[in-house]
């Protein structure tokens, strides 16, 4: 379904043709079949498509999948909207509406094309058009605001976009139970998608509820089946530190399909392990991660290895391990290269030889690793030396946060961290809460650290984690100074330095 061209000399009616294609996306859809593919899902596969017309959308349509491509335009004429369908491929045909409002000549047209048409989800034009708007808006901030206005205009608007875009903000917004009611009706109103349950699941694990994340991510694996659902749950059982739950979702979840996320269920119950204490065990898994990545030639299989070997507290190794690797890249594979002296240049900074660290930046090329090895400083002056940096504003606090932990400007560092946390997805700011943690201790605040590390952070596994070894296995000596005090530390890195009492 390609939007609707406005023939119309007004150009205040150029919503229309977007609301005329959803309309009729939704009305000819049946719930739960593969049926009509929505502008929407064209435009997001590339933004050029946006334009008014069918010459940007009908390539797009065809690579979709699409065996039928319907498009047409509309036009005022008096109080009514005009409009023509035309469909093409298979038995083409062309139909001609009209009706009073956007809904009514939409309404009159679905019934032309298909006898069991469905009413679409809303019947308040207002509302219409608010999602509309939020469907164009280029900025996340100004879409929410506009299906926050189509669900006042309309509170029973039954669009499961629209809930799970409102769910998903409310997420975003840390209201964890708000989103996952809105999430559950978006699933209510579409059974067959599973997403919104992926979502809710996790809404309800960071609202506290882990049972409640359970039983929707499970409904989720009966919808859709495959390994993401497995994954889902070893992640909210991590979260909760059901490390034994967890690891057992991951591997599950990598048997089912051994290439999800590059074997990254497989990785996380390396950790899963880790986090229990169980270094063995954990040895085992990664020496089966490392041979099922190398079978697959994955490139980043030394770097992963050497990362192993660092937080196992075999820290020497780890960087002449790391380092063979990245000269061996040499100008074949310069990202790849660029990641692996960035994680030696904060390896080296962690030593406190800020002397190799720099050089280690310098053969990144990153700027903002250059940044991490400049001089000690006030905080005054990483502020100044980050707002320099000629990267978006997010980066800039980002190199901000690293530059002061790594210096050991403790209080300036956790004053960063509480708001990049607090911007952060919640999904991913588990690290930025362990590192938190870390700063409030060492800036003597160990109450208030205490807090931070009431959940384990779910580990990144997309790619080398460049920070890591800032927050694991950190986060283990830190609850256990803190949560369980008179314990011993079950960090598998003896040679880890545990929170001082240094003050900055």
């Amino acid at each position: 379904m390609l939007r609707f061209e406005n023939l119309s000399a007004d150009p205040a009616l150029d919503w229309m043709g977007r609301a005329l294609s959803e309309t009729l996306a939704f009305q000819l859809g049946r719930p739960g079949e593969a049926g009509v593919i929505p502008p929407g899902a064209l435009r997001s596969s590339d933004r050029a498509r946006q334009a008014p017309g069918i010459s940007s959308e009908h390539e797009a349509a065809l690579a979709a999948g699409a065996n039928r491509v319907l498009y047409g335009y509309f036009t005022r004429r008096g109080q009514r909207i005009e409009l023509v369908v035309i469909a093409e491929g298979g038995r083409s045909e062309a139909v001609s509406a009209s009706g009073a409002t956007v809904l009514a000549a939409a309404d009159a047209a679905a019934r032309r094309l298909a006898a069991n048409a469905r009413p679409f989800a809303t019947r308040s034009e207002e509302a219409l058009q608010a999602y509309v708007s939020a469907l164009e808006a280029s900025e996340p901030e100004a879409a929410r605001a506009a299906f926050e206005r189509a669900a006042a205009a309309d509170p029973n608007f039954g669009h499961p976009s629209l809930w799970q875009a409102l769910g998903e903000a409310d997420f975003f917004a840390r209201r964890y139970r708000s989103a996952a009611a809105k999430l559950l009706k978006a699933h209510a109103l579409e059974p067959s998608g599973g997403l919104p349950l992926n979502s809710a699941g996790y809404a309800l694990a960071w609202a506290g509820d882990l049972e409640g994340a359970k039983r929707a991510l499970e409904q989720y694996g009966r919808v859709a089946g495959g390994a993401n659902p497995l994954d889902s749950l070893g992640d909210v059982h991590l979260r909760f530190g059901r490390f034994e739950e967890a690891r057992r979702y991951y591997l599950e979840a990598f048997e089912k399909d051994p290439q999800f996320l590059n074997g990254g269920p497989l990785l996380k119950a390396v950790y899963a392990e880790l986090m229990a204490g169980r270094a063995a065990a954990a040895g085992d898994l990664m020496t089966r991660y490392l041979e099922v990545r190398t079978k697959a030639r994955d490139p980043l299989v030394e770097h992963r290895r050497a990362e192993w070997e660092y937080m196992t507290g075999q820290t020497g190794k780890a960087a002449e391990r790391l380092e063979r690797h990245a000269r061996s890249l040499g100008g074949a594979a310069p990202e790849l290269a660029a990641l692996a002296y960035s994680e030696l240049a904060v390896w080296e900074l962690l030593r406190g030889d800020r002397a190799r660290a720099r050089r280690h930046a310098l053969d990144s090329g990153e700027p903002a690793m250059l940044l991490l090895t400049e001089p000690p400083a006030s905080a005054a002056e990483w502020a100044a030396r980050a707002e320099r940096l000629a990267l978006a504003p997010a980066a800039k606090r980002q190199a901000l946060v690293y530059g002061l932990l790594l210096s050991k400007n403790f209080r300036a560092a956790a004053r960063e961290l509480e708001q990049l946390a607090g911007q952060a997805d919640p999904a991913s700011e588990g690290a930025l809460q362990a590192l938190l943690a870390w700063a409030l201790v060492e800036s003597g605040q160990p109450k208030e650290a205490a807090r931070r590390l009431q959940y384990y952070p779910v580990p990144e596994v997309a790619g080398p984690a460049i920070f890591g070894a800032l927050w694991f296995p950190r986060i283990l000596e830190l609850r256990a100074l803190l949560l369980n005090p008179g314990r011993d530390t079950r960090a598998p890195a003896a040679s880890r330095r545990r929170p001082g009492a240094r003050r900055a």
